[in-house]
């Protein structure tokens, strides 16, 4: 997409205009509030690696996360 090294504010608006939901595992994005300033749902899985291994065992969480989260709002998974 060419979004390397935008921040989160300006990374959401962005995403915002393209997709229904922002999935993650940076974690800057631990911070954000449950309520999210655009009409985009944001994903944020915390497990403290970004690790192909670590990350696997959560991906059935991420999809269920994915179609449920409502625009707006962030799900968080491993917090």
């Amino acid at each position: 997409m060419g979004w390397a090294g935008v921040k989160n504010g300006a990374l959401l608006a962005l995403a915002a205009e393209q997709f229904d939901v922002l999935f993650t595992v940076d974690k800057d994005f631990a911070g954000l509030s449950d309520v999210v300033p655009v009409a985009i749902g944001v994903v944020i899985l915390q497990v403290g690696s970004t690790d192909f291994d670590a990350l696997l065992p959560h991906m059935l969480a991420v999809s269920d996360a994915i179609s449920r989260v409502q625009p707006g709002r962030a799900w968080r998974i491993g917090a």
